[in-house]
């Protein structure tokens, strides 16, 4: 039995991620597939446009096998901690073999020798770092500059998104010594932040700004046929979609309520930002008004959006830093599997290195005190994340005791 390991938000799930599934299974020759997910929160600091249960369905009516949450505290972090908690699940599990990625250069060397660089870390490179920061550029641009002295890649291999998270999940496999096989594949027309719908394949971005706009049958056109039906049911109840401006609520209320030290507190919060995010609360009232406020040369928008996020969700450096020192993720949360895939799940539970969720009620009975402080965080961001629905009567608490596993 080979198992492909794909990381992924399915924000929505589309037509690409299908395409990116079926390509991997047979270029790899993997049976089975189990994607790591993010929750109800996701990677750009924005919460979910459909919860992770619908999310995850999406999923497993289209190629996946078993669905794997990604702890809300590395699911809203920097691309580094994203990929490395996302890979150590991955590694956990003890059945992973291979994993995939979408990239935009489709090529495992260049990103493989970028990926080296940044785990050795030679003194030269870490100068180079210094030089352009010291020019005032954000640490990603730096970064990105220092990488393009020193390697002899193309340069557009360092400035786009996939290829950026695959060099995290290569650096991160080298750093725990991990066996499983990266690949990875040329993904396929359209950009990851284009807001351009392009047809059949387009963008999650595109997916997303398309429905914002009120253009949702032309948007999911773009998403698998069996998908449509699943995503008008959540928006037709209510529960869907959810953009972050509908968070501006939250962030307000929680500014009004900190201090300064407090937000200081909060991860990635650095270099007195925090004074920056209190100025902005002065002058904007939406989540979106703030992050353009507080964005500037050094801190990039998504930066500053997962920050915000962060401040909501009350995600510190302490908390984060405790969990890193712990090996990541304490647990793997099962969010669905495939009723024919059942005995994936079997493995999974007698080869994985950490504990396996698959019912709430008797997590106390797996997990050690930091195992529950970290599921209690997702417990809480969920409730928050239920809040923000359109329909206010499906704002219900506890919701992760009360949604079943997805067992289709």
């Amino acid at each position: 039995m080979k198992v492909l390991g794909i990381v992924s938000e399915y924000n929505p799930f589309h037509n690409g991620h299908k395409l990116h599934i079926e390509k991997s299974k047979k270029s790899t020759g993997c049976d089975f597939v189990i994607a790591v997910m993010s929750g109800n929160f996701v990677q750009r600091g924005e919460p979910a446009i459909f919860d992770k249960w619908t999310r995850t369905r999406s999923a497993l009516i289209n190629g996946v096998d078993m669905v794997i949450e990604i702890p809300v505290s590395f699911a809203t972090a920097s691309a580094e901690f994203f990929a490395e908690c996302s890979v150590r699940i991955l590694e956990n599990s003890g059945i992973i073999d291979t994993i995939s990625f979408g990239s935009e250069c489709g090529n495992v060397d260049y990103i493989e020798k970028i990926s080296d660089i940044l785990y050795n870390e030679p003194t030269e490179f870490k100068e180079l770092i210094k030089e352009e920061l010291s020019k005032g550029l954000t640490f990603p641009v730096a970064r990105s500059k220092a990488l393009k002295k020193l390697s002899c890649v193309p340069k557009d291999v360092l400035e786009n998104p996939n290829n950026i998270l695959g060099i995290e999940y290569l650096k991160a496999l080298k750093k725990i010594n991990s066996s499983i096989t990266p690949f990875t594949l040329l993904r396929e027309v359209s950009h990851y932040n284009s807001k351009d719908m392009t047809g059949f394949i387009s963008s999650a971005t595109s997916i997303r700004e398309g429905i914002k706009k009120g253009d949702v049958e032309a948007s999911l056109m773009a998403v698998p046929e069996n998908c449509r039906g699943l995503y008008k049911s959540v928006m037709k109840k209510g529960i869907s979609p959810i953009f972050p401006d509908d968070m501006s609520d939250f962030l307000n209320y929680k500014l009004r309520m900190s201090t300064p030290s407090q937000i200081e507190s909060i991860l990635d919060v650095t270099e007195g930002l925090e004074n920056r995010i209190i100025n902005a609360m002065t002058e904007n009232y939406s989540f979106s008004d703030m992050c353009s406020y507080i964005k500037s040369k050094r801190y990039t928008f998504t930066r500053i959006q997962r920050v915000l996020s962060h401040i909501i969700l009350d995600i510190t450096k302490k908390d984060t830093k405790t969990y890193i020192d712990n090996g990541f993720s304490q647990y793997i949360r099962v969010l669905g599997f495939r009723k024919d895939s059942s005995h994936l799940l079997s493995s999974l539970i007698k080869n994985s290195k950490i504990p396996v969720i698959t019912n709430l009620k008797n997590a106390g009975n797996q997990l050690d005190t930091l195992g529950m402080k970290m599921l209690e965080k997702e417990i809480q961001t969920t409730d928050i994340y239920m809040a923000l629905c359109p329909d206010k009567s499906n704002s219900s608490i506890r919701k992760e005791f009360t949604e079943p596993m997805v067992i289709i």
